[in-house]
């Protein structure tokens, strides 16, 4: 009986564990079931979250774009970017003009509105053109960047007499013309974009008005209003810094140091406005890009007057010389008939010989009273004036010698003696 319940206890000990084995793998089966389980409802769970931001995301981009183009004639510059954002992927920013390359408050403002509209791939690209002879000499270098937004810094404007020539001729100037040629050059190469007038900071101030004006703002509100009517936006920082400095009582010299450069508070002053403009001002983006469409065209029209050829300007020159040689011999000839006049006058007048009358003798008489001369009447008068004006327009005839004789002949009348009282 031992050896029997032996061989028992063994072969339950050997039950038992093979019991507890196939236990042990049920249990690791079991708990491999379950992690693969909570793996795959995590996957979904995640695959499920992305799906949902992304039609969150569609619905948001749709709805935007759709508001911005029923009203894309009061837009902010802001809004325009995030609206190519949304249309294109991307955005791309160019500054042109009186700016100097890579501007760090430029780049500051850039960046800020990159983090607070999410715009990963947004590039900012500078093409100045302070070193140029004109403001349109390096449009062809800002085309190459293809940019969605154009900040176009004009110069300072001028338009009319800047100086005058060696020989006094007044020398004149219109680079807001040339400013408007540069913006339709641009327009005609870069249809889609966007592009920005900037007004320089006030730098004079005019010396005959007695509060503080700027010396410029006559050319500066001229600019202004001729972009307003081609529908071209502008950031008129000009009249915003004289705003400033009207504010608190502030002169335009106060803006700069000795050597002409801004001061470090003018520099923050010129990005904070800069700034402001790019997020609350609105302006008129239907000259711009389009999802569905084309954008309106600018029609600027520019008035060119052409230059006379040489050939024109000889030919103007030899006829301009002619008459005067026909005005020398016309005047010589009328000179000449002067003088002939002058000499016949002075040869064919006449004087009458002086005559010396001898007194006749005669018995004196009784003294008598002088009748007095009668007054002329008018018609005597006329008759005599006119008889003088004959006279005088007639030169006088020369006497022959027969009539001078016969006046010398005829005896000449007693004379009376004074009258004495």
């Amino acid at each position: 009986m031992k050896k029997r319940d032996t061989i028992i206890v063994i072969l339950l000990g050997i039950v038992t564990i093979a019991v507890i084995l196939m236990g042990f793998r049920y249990r690791q089966s079991k708990q491999e079931e379950l992690v693969n389980k909570s793996n795959y409802v995590e996957i979904n769970q995640s695959e499920s979250f992305e799906a949902r931001q992304k039609k969150k995301e569609e619905e948001k981009r749709a709805k935007f774009l759709a508001a911005f183009d029923k009203k894309r004639e009061s837009k902010t510059i802001a809004d325009f970017l995030q609206y190519v954002k949304y249309a294109k992927g991307d955005t791309n920013v160019a500054f042109y003009g009186e700016i100097p390359d890579k501007a760090q408050w430029a780049i500051d403002n850039m960046s800020q509105l990159a983090t607070e509209r999410a715009f990963t791939e947004m590039q900012t690209n500078f093409v100045s053109t302070l070193e140029s002879e004109t403001i349109g000499e390096r449009v062809d270098e800002l085309v190459e960047t293809k940019p969605d937004v154009v900040f176009f810094h004009t110069p300072m404007p001028v338009q009319g007499i800047v100086s005058w020539d060696e020989y006094g001729e007044p020398i004149e100037k219109d680079n807001i013309t040339e400013v408007l040629s540069a913006y339709d050059e641009m327009k005609k190469a870069l249809p889609e974009a966007l592009i920005v007038l900037v007004t320089p900071a006030p730098r004079e101030v005019d010396p005959e008005a007695e509060s503080e004006i700027s010396w410029h703002q006559v050319e500066i509100d001229t600019l202004v209003s001729e972009s307003t009517n081609y529908a071209i936006p502008v950031f008129n920082i000009h009249n915003q810094v004289m705003e400033h400095l009207k504010t608190n009582a502030l002169e335009i010299a106060s803006l700069y140091n000795e050597d002409g450069s801004f001061k470090p508070e003018t520099e923050e002053l010129l990005k904070n406005m800069f700034a402001q403009n790019l997020k609350t001002l609105e302006v008129d983006t239907t000259t711009a890009y389009v999802l569905d469409g084309k954008p309106a065209e600018v029609d600027i029209v520019i008035e060119v007057y052409e230059e006379e050829s040489s050939e024109e300007i000889v030919e103007e020159v030899e006829e301009e010389s002619d008459n005067l040689d026909l005005e020398e011999e016309w005047y010589e000839e009328e000179t000449e008939v002067d003088e002939w006049i002058d000499e016949t006058v002075e040869e064919e007048t006449y004087v009458p010989p002086v005559q010396t009358p001898t007194p006749p003798v005669s018995e004196p008489s009784e003294p008598s009273e002088p009748s007095q001369p009668a007054p002329p009447t008018e018609s005597s008068s006329s008759e005599e004036t006119s008889e003088e004006e004959t006279s005088s327009s007639m030169p006088p005839a020369t006497p022959s010698t027969s009539e001078s004789d016969a006046e010398e002949e005829l005896p000449l009348p007693p004379l009376e003696p004074p009258a004495y009282e």
